[in-house]
């Protein structure tokens, strides 16, 4: 039970917060997005917060070692679907915060975004 208590804790976290934003805004498009946000955080939570079994013994990568730290000559040796969906999921970040706060640029928050 004790591994749960990140997401648990960051949900309640996320709800309160959802809360106070939408009683802030009357406009119905407003509260949507902050509960698609919502939606959008508890779905990333659940999948990076949530206690797994996984054996990270079968994960093969040609390292190199040097003085026992290890570097890789070739960064992008294993890129595969699950890197291209990792980018992916991000995508909807940037698009919901430009939503959530407009005073920004849609360009300038999807360059924040590239550079957090």
């Amino acid at each position: 039970m004790l591994h749960w208590f990140p997401f648990c804790g960051y949900f309640v976290i996320a709800l309160v917060l959802a809360i106070n934003f939408s009683s802030r805004y009357q406009q119905f498009s407003k509260r949507l997005t902050i509960f698609a946000f919502l939606c959008y955080f508890v779905i990333i939570l659940r999948l990076c917060l949530t206690p797994v079994t996984f054996s990270f013994i079968t994960a093969n990568r040609n390292l190199r070692y040097f003085h026992g730290v290890p570097y890789n000559l070739l960064p992008f040796q294993q890129l595969d679907l699950e890197w291209l969906l990792n980018i992916i999921m991000t995508i909807p970040l940037g698009i919901l915060l430009y939503l959530v706060n407009r005073k920004n640029s849609f360009v300038t928050m999807s360059y924040s975004q590239l550079f957090v």
